[in-house]
């Protein structure tokens, strides 16, 4: 009758300070000492190399190990790496537009994607992003309030192919400004066009 995973690993801790001449505290040491590994089978591979523990019994070592071999990621806020720590002036502005928009709309969500920040309602109508050579936030989106200034046409500035026109945001008197275009966006509004005669 063959051994369960359990029964097996059991089965090898029991005999590993007779097979190798280490008990498993031990070969935990070693490998803290020696850590910390990229990855779980980084260890394994240093097991089977330097020591020359078989496959299954290095498995075994590595997987009964309490402590972290590899280095715990820390997870940060996921805006920081886009738009600064809290407290910095983008992220002020940033954290502003942010309030300013789910004011006027409720039912926005908010998604930080690779490389920008997306706000949508069915569809995406606006994305922030940091702007790469001055201070300030590019604000791209997918239509405009045409009774004001027209706004320069948007390139790559993430998002879908919807964002279609760009503004800067350098200060919070301009967040109004944005906040006008951006509920357009939000509307679909489209120019009105006089038809031809």
């Amino acid at each position: 009758m063959a051994l369960s995973p359990a029964e097996m690993d059991a089965a090898v801790i029991r005999n590993l300070a007779a097979r190798t001449g280490r008990t498993l505290e031990d070969w935990h040491i070693l490998l803290v000492k020696a850590g910390p590994f990229e990855k779980s089978a980084s260890a394994v591979a240093w097991l089977k190399t330097e020591h020359s523990l078989g496959h299954v019994t290095a498995q075994i070592v590595v997987r009964t190990l309490s402590a972290p071999l590899v280095p715990t990621r820390v997870v940060t806020d996921p805006l920081q790496s886009l738009m600064g720590p809290v407290g910095s002036t983008d992220r002020d502005l940033f954290d502003r537009l942010v309030v300013a928009v789910q004011n006027a709309l409720p039912d926005a969500a908010l998604g930080v994607r690779k490389g920008y920040v997306s706000f949508s309602l069915h569809v995406q109508f606006m994305v922030v992003t940091r702007s790469p050579r001055s201070r300030g936030l590019t604000i791209g989106l997918s239509d405009q309030d045409w009774s004001l200034p027209p706004l320069a046409e948007a390139k790559g500035l993430g998002g879908s192919a919807r964002i279609r026109f760009r503004l800067p945001l350098t200060g919070s008197d301009e967040i109004e400004r944005v906040l006008t275009h951006a509920l357009a966006a939000a509307r679909g509004s489209t120019p009105l066009r006089m038809p031809a005669t």
